[in-house]
């Protein structure tokens, strides 16, 4: 494949679908709730949809292809073990893909900061925050810069940093330019 870097030492191409995963759990979490607390959660995720403004199966799982890649490189400074690089194909459009994450992952920033409904923030330091950098990578930052994702053309790009995903998505974007994959 050419979206694999010529600097992985260690890949696995799985068959499997992200959404058919991501059902299962969400699924499974519920079934091991009580009727009422099952009740709450549907009406939460609901409204969080509402107030993203797309439905999280229809606009983004949907679009995914039923691969997922998973590589080494670049490796994680401390070399751990199971940080790895994970590459998901988009099926769908993948312009549109990229505004439903965009839209959700806004929301979801709102929302874990508590925003919500208050106009107000509770910014720390180390509060968990969603940032979209100014090249359009996405990072979890708690202080620091964690995992991050960014959509490179028909791929959503999950790395430990904004460096991995940044390293990824030019190689992605400069292998795939010539050829449909």
């Amino acid at each position: 494949m050419k979206i694999i870097p010529p600097g992985a030492g260690q890949y696995t191409l799985l068959n499997y679908s992200l959404r058919d995963a991501a059902l299962r759990a969400r699924d499974a979490y519920l079934a091991s709730r009580r009727e009422e607390v099952r009740k709450n959660l549907r009406a939460i995720w609901a409204r969080f949809e509402q107030d993203t403004g797309i439905s999280v199966t229809c606009d983004i799982l949907d679009q995914l292809g039923g691969e997922i890649l998973v590589h080494d490189c670049p490796p994680h400074p401390l070399r751990l073990p199971l940080v790895k690089t994970i590459v998901f194909p988009i099926a769908g459009d993948a312009a549109t893909v990229s505004k439903n994450l965009d839209a959700l992952l806004e929301q979801t920033n709102v929302w874990m900061r508590g925003t919500a409904n208050r106009g107000e923030t509770t910014e720390t330091g180390f509060a968990p925050r969603l940032e979209k950098l100014d090249d359009g990578v996405w990072c979890l930052s708690v202080g620091f810069a964690g995992p991050s994702l960014v959509v490179a053309g028909r791929y959503i790009v999950v790395g430990y940093s904004p460096k991995a995903c940044r390293l990824n998505r030019e190689h992605i974007l400069a292998n795939t330019k010539t050829h449909a994959e």
